[in-house]
């Protein structure tokens, strides 16, 4: 064995095992010690208290230090200390001297706190309160109107006539008015411009028994409406003589007619007209009012009613009737009331007479409402264009059929647009104003009949798209076509709306 290498080891080993030792006299590291700094000594505050900080400056923070702000008084509010600011809140001086307090601020490691003062101002001295003034008397209530009828009832002969109720009005209301209402049909015409009365007509009652309504009055600041009841006698019982129903006929054409009933009462009556040839077998007129009422099925009118009947057959008799009618139990109420006439022959013949339809002119319909309210109360407000019409005959004074439609009904024969004019519907008046969708296309066309009847030569218009770029200016629109009489009338007129049956088709039964 090599000694002197193993005494080298020996020796290297015990160097290694007394490196790591240390005693109790090893030097010691010193550590930073925490410095705290506020940066003001003195906070003054105001009487009335508020929100008050006061900033700080921490070196050498210790890890998991905090800071611990504290105050005995009462008054101040301690709310945070983060970010370099200690917040508080002074609460109002309302007492007439100043006070202070000290705020201490400690920190984790540091023994003496820091200190700061707030200093308060006492409070303002009050000024000493004047007394109040005496009260202003409440006004005397103004006491409530008070309507005291003459009496509770008004009675009315059967005749009907004009009545009147009395009254006394009390504490009246200025600028008000006393209204009346009733929803009596046989009442009308309530008046109550005269003070102390209220004016009204009542209608004759035609019924076997009497009747009854109320009339209601109303007034500002009177809560319950004032009524009295109007009484009225039934009708005499007596029988009235035989009612009668007149019939005139005109205007005789091969395909219309125009026919005329004026009854000598309002009761409800049945009228219209047939070929006389559905009669044939039929004597007595007690067989015709039962065919009429069971088989032709006539419609009830009352009341003058008069209108042109169209289209019949040409170069035929026809039988005009009418009666009184019960329709409820289908009878007759008086005897059978007739008259009979004669077609003309349709010949074809066509007359000289000529119609011209004007058109072209149309403007949007929302910007003419804009400039002239009298369009815009008329007016659909959709966007659309107003598109004015104006129908002429040469001669003047002739009938008139005209209507638009769609290009593509010209592939019609010539015949065919007469007949869908004049049996079909078309327009009737001279004037008219539509109100149409942008897009629309159409031509107008229209045909005139002569005295006879006899249909002139068929117009045929321009084809018009309606666009909105080819409106016309709106202002031009109003001036060229202000909203008179007969602006209003080119609006009534096409604002009528088709019945639920036309007067030909009630005539002419079912």
């Amino acid at each position: 064995m090599n000694f002197k290498r193993f005494i080298t080891s020996m020796m290297l080993a015990a160097v290694a095992f007394l490196l790591p030792g240390c005693s109790d006299d090893d030097p010691v590291i010193d550590e930073k010690v925490p410095s705290l700094k506020l940066n003001s000594e003195v906070v003054e505050a105001a009487a009335e208290g508020g929100e008050y900080s006061v900033g700080y400056t921490l070196q050498n923070p210790v890890a998991g230090g905090s800071l611990a702000p504290t105050c005995d008084a009462e008054w101040i509010t301690l709310t945070s200390a983060t970010d370099g600011k200690i917040a508080f809140t002074v609460a109002a001086n309302e007492t007439s001297e100043a006070r202070e307090a000290v705020v201490k601020v400690g920190y984790t490691n540091i023994e003496t706190p820091e200190t700061f003062t707030v200093k308060q101002a006492a409070a303002a001295e009050k000024p000493t309160p004047e007394p109040d003034p005496e009260p202003t008397p409440d006004p005397e209530p103004t006491p409530d109107p008070e309507i005291n009828l003459n009496a509770a009832e008004v009675n009315v002969p059967c005749e009907g006539g004009a009545a009147e109720m009395g009254y006394a009005l009390t504490n009246p209301v200025e600028g008000a008015v006393l209204k009346a209402t009733t929803t009596a049909e046989w009442i009308t015409n309530l008046n109550t411009e005269v003070a102390g009365k209220v004016t009204f007509t009542v209608a004759a009652n035609e019924q076997t028994a009497p009747r009854k309504a109320e009339v209601e009055l109303t007034y500002p600041n009177i809560k319950n409406p004032i009524r009295f009841t109007v009484n009225q006698e039934a009708a005499n019982e007596a029988p009235s003589p035989q009612d009668e129903i007149a019939i005139e006929i005109s205007k005789i054409t091969y395909n219309s007619v125009y026919l005329k009933f004026t009854p000598s009462s309002n009761k409800p009556y049945a009228a219209g007209l047939m070929p006389s040839y559905k009669l044939t077998g039929k004597t007595t007129d007690e067989e015709i009012i039962n065919y009429i009422i069971n088989d032709f099925g006539p419609y009830p009118f009352d009341g003058v009613f008069e209108a042109e009947v169209r289209p019949i057959e040409s170069d035929t008799e026809y039988y005009v009737f009418a009666f009184g009618y019960d329709k409820d139990n289908k009878k007759a109420t008086t005897k059978l009331y007739h008259e009979t006439f004669t077609t003309k022959s349709q010949n074809n013949e066509t007359s000289d007479v000529q119609i011209v339809v004007e058109y072209g002119d149309y403007a949007d319909a929302q910007s003419v409402g804009a400039i002239d309210p009298a369009y815009g109360a008329a007016i659909d407000p959709s966007s659309s264009a107003l598109v004015p019409f104006k129908v002429h005959t040469i001669p003047e004074g002739h009938e008139v059929f005209w209507y638009i439609l769609d290009s593509s009904a010209l592939n019609l024969s010539e015949e065919a647009l007469i007949e869908m004019l004049v049996n079909g519907g078309g327009y009737r008046t001279n004037t008219r104003l539509l109100q149409l969708d942008y897009g629309t296309t159409f031509v107008g066309v229209g045909v005139a009949e002569d005295a006879e009847g006899r249909p002139g030569k068929l117009f045929i218009g321009k084809e018009l798209t309606l666009t909105p770029e080819g409106v016309m200016a709106s202002e031009e629109f109003v001036k060229k076509y202000p909203f008179d009489k007969s602006t209003k009338q080119m609006f009534r007129e096409a604002a009528v709306k088709r019945p639920a049956h036309t007067a030909s088709e009630m005539l002419l039964g079912r």
